[in-house]
């Protein structure tokens, strides 16, 4: 049985209204571990104690110019809705002026190439940060206390937050509570999360000898919670949605473990998406 995701204009800005609800803990969070702790410390300015509201301004801004140059009239969408999220899985130690040239161009690339091809746009253009932010040497997902490697963390604190991960993105707690919040409606793709989270889990549990800690990837369930159910290219069906998490889970566990503990799970998601945009072209898939 298939289910059926309304696209209406109403249904799509109710969706987008509420999901914006939904990120407020998590930019409080960030605002907590990565500002406020961090300046008690004295290891950052008063200014940076907010740095994740300056990234969410300035992609705000970014995706005003943009739209303004390509004369598409701003309202509350899903393209919003990602200038929202991807901030919030930004390194606390960013350059805010190499964020926003790098966003303004990325949004110009995306915007040309995602006509040509289907793919989960926000992991491209995180990746893409990432990959600019490694050639200038300013990539790091650890912020001044973590970096010091002279904290001791129980699995509890862990799974509360203290975990490094993006600005935004470090408490399992708050993106499994959110998972039931966004699962309130209609239009959230809860199978592709839930079957990401429980396979990355499992294969990551047993490629690392059944360590519990090794499941402590933040960045890794918060993307799947936030990045990977997008709406416009994935699939509809309970089958298409539960193969297509399934398979994100697998290749994150994968990558975390072999490629990059941080960015592993951005280039799963990205790599399937791809990979279903290409086989969508095809009759036969159009439906999964």
């Amino acid at each position: 049985m298939n289910r059926v995701y309304i696209h209406s204009k109403n249904t799509i800005e109710k969706y987008v209204l509420k999901y914006i609800y939904g990120l407020i803990p998590l930019v409080l969070y960030g605002i907590y571990k990565n500002g406020i702790v961090l300046y008690n410390a004295n290891l950052i300015s008063f200014f940076s104690i907010f740095k994740v509201l300056y990234l969410i301004f300035i992609s705000l801004i970014i995706y005003i110019i943009f739209s303004i140059i390509i004369k598409r009239k701003l309202k509350l969408n899903l393209e919003l809705l990602s200038m929202l999220i991807i901030p919030l899985f930004m390194s606390q130690s960013i350059n805010l002026l190499i964020y926003a040239i790098s966003l303004l161009v990325l949004l110009f690339v995306d915007y040309y190439l995602s006509k040509i091809i289907k793919y989960n746009n926000m992991s491209f253009i995180i990746l893409s940060i990432i990959l600019i932010l490694m050639i200038f040497n300013k990539y790091n997902y650890l912020n001044p206390i973590e970096q010091t490697n002279n904290y001791l963390y129980t699995f509890i604190d862990l799974l509360f937050g203290r975990n490094p991960g993006g600005i935004s993105t470090s408490s399992i707690i708050i993106g499994l509570i959110l998972i039931v919040y966004f699962s309130v409606f209609t239009l959230y793709k809860k199978n592709i999360v839930l079957s990401s989270i429980i396979v990355f889990l499992i294969f990551t549990f047993i490629l690392n000898d059944f360590n519990i800690n090794s499941l402590l990837n933040s960045n890794a369930i918060l993307s799947f919670i936030l990045i990977a159910p997008e709406l416009k290219n994935t699939p509809v069906s309970i089958n298409g949605t539960i193969i297509y998490g399934s398979l994100i889970g697998i290749i994150s566990g994968l990558l975390c473990q072999y490629v990059s503990f941080y960015v592993g799970s951005f280039l799963a998601i990205f790599i399937i998406s791809l990979i279903y945009g290409i086989l969508h072209k095809f009759d036969k898939f159009k439906y999964l």
